[in-house]
């Protein structure tokens, strides 16, 4: 599986995620050599001051997605979506969300 770059580097938290959660694929560095590329989009938005101030929260937004086209046919074979109004620990959660979700397909849970 291959996994194309995103802006903002989402793509390295993905791998983390994937790698956090025991997702029974293998990454690979190459699109060439993969038979899936996973494609996501990932924002992020930091707590305001007044977030700070009166909820006591630094916490941020974190929205991302994901989907995976077989190469060869270029059919989507799983898409995912997640939102995190509170996020502690920002793209990781967001990226471990997707992870978890990937790998339950997988599994066929």
């Amino acid at each position: 599986m291959f996994i194309a770059p995103v802006e903002g580097g989402f793509e390295t938290y993905l791998a983390a995620g994937i790698q956090q959660k025991k997702v029974p694929v293998v990454v690979v560095g190459s699109r060439d050599k993969a038979d899936f590329e996973i494609s996501a989009v990932a924002e992020s938005e930091k707590a305001g001051w007044a977030k700070m101030l009166f909820a006591r929260s630094a916490n941020s937004m974190e929205e991302a997605g994901i989907k995976i086209t077989n190469i060869k046919t270029d059919e989507v074979v799983f898409a995912y979506a997640v939102h995190k109004s509170n996020s502690a620990r920002g793209k990781q959660s967001a990226a471990e969300a997707c992870a978890k979700h990937m790998k339950e397909k997988i599994e066929g849970q």
